[in-house]
């Protein structure tokens, strides 16, 4: 009896249970003679949609990466000579990045594209398992049109940097061989480490500590009523593995809290992460305009998309039918901890989401593999009863649900191909004139870039009033405070000993140089709707002051000022 024939309406419990049985044992095996066509179609494709990611401009947030991890490499360390109140792993990564690209602006763009291969291979290696190479092909495809949509903003940040690190763990995990203990343990402990890496870009990874033990779940009895779920081992082995992999995580935080104490920089990490960051995220919370419920439903609904939401429901339902829990039980719940590790931040920027995509791409995968089959079991149904024509309207209404995405994608893949071609033949006029994001301001940050190299010294420092990094960066010049971005000074959340730490320090060093920004709010930040011209004229006597007495405007680019000391 073969599984279209059940679907044609012979199907019984037992039946289904055989038939779900045989999908695991096919999808979990990933030994379809196919498997490399599959998977080199799927990166194939994603690399010809991601090109035009090249033509990315680096936001404000790269460029504070870029910058702080430049400083970085000359020997300040951050928190102590460095403001950022993020954790320390992405500036280290972009330190790396500014040593082997330098200047070049497509650097962040071209990182970006290598990353999304690599989290590329991470989702088909870890979906080949549950759904085979064809679910994982579409998985990788659906995610990386997903991430290459999502526009400049979601360019190689933290949160893209964390998966292969989250994927790698589980595979520690996953792939531990139940012989040789030393060999299991130090997988374990890898796990850990991988993961306590991931923590250091973002604190939220430690919410997938738990996902790392649904490889030692049993999801057979999940078919059952009522549903089970029992363990592949036995709980001392499992509690052993756990600590291991909780021992690994450990040492990585404390290795590196260590550092910062060796570098005498702990009280001010201490002040920055413990001390002003909560104040920041519960002033957050306090200024949702919704219930926290219904804010975090919104933000959902805008950030991963309606449909995405409902699919994931659907896929529950329909798993659930198909007695599919088992072999999916590892998406589902990879889906509830990417999602966890979002909404407990309680902030939702568009790119907290990056960690969701990959799991809720791989329910797409299921639902598309779902369809297919239902389609083949149709269509088979047609051919016992010698219907022809209803073979072509089944197969039609699937070629038809098939394109509609795809059609729905080459509108914009047409577009994204004309500004890689716009870029390619003049970068910076690219940039001076395509519809970025307003607060971006790349035309005023360029010609400031280009002032500077013309008349600054090797020797001037800069002091930057505004959040547009880059200028530090591209211009080559050094900060003179450890604030590069003045987010930490006017913020509503950040204490008046920062301001008159930075006044003091500027009537002390005199930069030849200050760049205040105009236009450039960022309420959903500072939780205030000054620009920081506006801020330095009303809220900032101190620094008002010397700009006024100390020195003269000599460049006036529209959204920047730039004023040079008075010798």
């Amino acid at each position: 009896m073969t599984d279209g024939t059940l679907r044609a309406g012979k199907a019984c419990p037992e039946a289904l249970e055989e038939m779900a049985e045989r999908r695991t044992l096919a999808a979990g095996g990933g030994h379809s003679r196919f498997r490399a066509a599959y998977f080199v179609v799927a990166m194939l494709l994603v690399l010809g949609r991601a090109l035009p990611v090249l033509s990315n401009f680096p936001g404000r947030d790269q460029g504070t990466y870029l910058t702080i991890g430049r400083s970085l490499l000359q020997g300040r360390v951050l928190y102590r000579d460095l403001w950022e109140n993020k954790p320390p792993g992405i500036f280290y990564i972009y330190g790396l990045i500014g040593k082997a690209f330098g200047t070049r602006l497509w650097c962040v763009a071209a990182v970006d594209l290598a990353l999304l291969l690599v989290v590329s291979w991470c989702i088909f290696h870890f979906a080949e398992r549950y759904l085979g190479p064809a679910g994982a092909a579409v998985a990788v495809i659906v995610h990386g049109v997903w991430h290459v949509e999502a526009g400049y903003i979601f360019t190689a940040q933290p949160e893209f940097f964390q998966l292969p690190l989250i994927f790698g763990a589980y595979f520690s995990v996953a792939g531990a061989s139940l012989r040789g203990q030393s060999r299991l343990r130090a997988r374990h402990l890898a796990a850990g480490m991988l993961l306590g890496t991931a923590f250091w870009l973002k604190y939220n990874a430690v919410v997938f500590l738990p996902w790392l033990l649904v490889p030692y779940l049993d999801g057979r009895a999940l078919n059952d009523h009522p549903s089970r779920l029992g363990l592949t081992v036995g709980l001392g082995d499992l509690l052993e593995r756990m600590a291991w992999i909780i021992l690994g995580f450990g040492s990585l935080v404390l290795g590196v809290i260590a550092y910062f104490g060796l570098e005498g920089a702990l009280p001010a990490l201490r002040e920055v992460q413990f001390q002003v960051l909560p104040r920041y995220a519960a002033m957050a919370v306090e200024a949702r305009p919704l219930p926290l419920g219904q804010w975090i439903a919104v933000r959902s609904e805008i950030c991963l998309g309606a449909a995405t939401l409902v699919a994931t429901a659907v896929a529950l339902v329909v798993a659930r039918w198909r007695r599919d829990l088992a072999r999916t039980a590892p998406l589902f719940t990879g889906a509830a901890a990417a999602y966890a590790a979002t909404a407990i931040q309680m902030r939702f920027h568009g790119y907290y989401f990056a960690t969701c995509y990959p799991f809720f791409a791989l329910i797409w995968a299921y639902l598309a593999l779902t369809l297919w089959e239902l389609c083949r079991g149709a269509a088979h149904a047609c051919a016992c009863r010698y219907w022809r024509l209803g073979q072509v309207l089944v197969w039609l209404l699937f070629a038809s649900i098939l394109c509609w995405p795809v059609l729905a994608d080459s509108g914009r893949t047409q577009v994204d191909y004309e500004n890689l071609r716009e870029w390619r033949s003049d970068p910076e006029n690219f940039y001076r004139h395509h519809h970025w994001m307003y607060l971006e301001h790349i035309d005023g940050q360029l010609q400031v870039i280009h002032y500077l190299k013309a008349n600054a010294a090797p020797a001037d420092q800069i002091f930057l009033w505004g959040g547009h990094t880059l200028i530090c960066y591209l211009a080559e010049r050094p900060c003179v405070t450890r604030f590069v971005s003045n987010l930490g000074l006017m913020s509503l959340w950040a204490p008046q000993a920062w301001r008159d730490e930075a006044a003091r320090q500027l009537r002390v060093q005199h930069p030849t140089w200050i760049v205040v920004a105009r236009a450039d709010a960022l309420p959903s930040i500072t939780f205030l709707t000054l620009s920081s011209d506006r801020y330095l004229a009303k809220r900032y006597p101190d620094l008002a002051t010397l700009v006024r007495e100390e020195y003269t405007p000599v460049a006036d680019f529209s959204t920047f000022v730039v004023y040079r000391h008075i010798r």
